[in-house]
């Protein structure tokens, strides 16, 4: 379910997506969708400059957290945590991400760029399977971009990452169920490795490849 697409006044507030094309658009919402249990879904306030409001709001016969399960609960609480967020004065956060499809420059998300590619983000697991998963790495990059805004660093800087990126393992471990180590493991040119230790102790371990448009996972 999606909710019909309102026109706000005059720049809107919360997080702030700029989607490129109508494919970055539907795929985000089906990504945060497919995490919520029926119970809550995505809903886009079109703004006059181009952008879309980012909300969270009940399901016609949904809206209870308590039928949600433990991933799924994180993921709510963690979007939650993104929308309402602040500045130091107690102010309403806003910031901007840009949202591509498929985007050569933007692999799952780009720090620098404000930017996050959910084409790449829809090759990870669901929320449920484990290991690394669509609604862990949503959560990761909105983490890290909230992070940025609110100590003040603006798009195109690349200030703060190391302490940004920390905190979003943080969320991203919470949503996952898992504990992802802070440092990924080189494989050579354009591969890398992502290691997860899960509840049982053992590790879980993602390769993934940049070299294409859309990454290559493998889990």
């Amino acid at each position: 379910m999606w909710n019909p697409i309102k026109l706000a006044d005059p720049n809107g507030e919360k997080p702030r997506l700029f989607f490129h094309g109508e494919k970055s658009k539907s795929t985000f919402v089906n990504i945060v969708n497919s995490g919520l249990g029926k119970q809550f879904e995505a809903n886009l306030t079109r703004n006059r400059n181009g952008s879309y409001t980012f909300d969270i709001i009940p399901t016609k016969s949904g809206g209870d957290v308590n039928k949600l399960n433990e991933h799924q609960r994180a993921f709510y609480d963690a979007l939650r945590n993104c929308i309402d967020a602040k500045t130091k004065e107690g102010k309403e956060l806003i910031y901007d991400i840009d949202v591509y499809y498929a985007a050569k420059d933007v692999h799952t998300g780009n720090y620098i760029k404000n930017a996050i590619d959910v084409a790449d983000m829809n090759q990870f697991n669901e929320l449920n399977d484990g290991g690394a998963t669509k609604q862990g790495k949503l959560i990761h990059e909105f983490e890290e971009q909230r992070m940025k805004a609110y100590m003040g660093n603006a798009k195109g800087e690349d200030m703060g990452y190391k302490f940004c990126h920390k905190s979003a393992i943080v969320a991203e471990n919470k949503v996952n169920g898992n504990r992802r180590d802070s440092y990924d493991r080189g494989l050579g040119r354009q591969t890398h490795e992502e290691t997860f230790t899960l509840p049982n102790g053992e590790k879980h371990h993602v390769k993934v490849s940049t070299s294409t448009a859309i990454i290559t996972v493998t889990q």
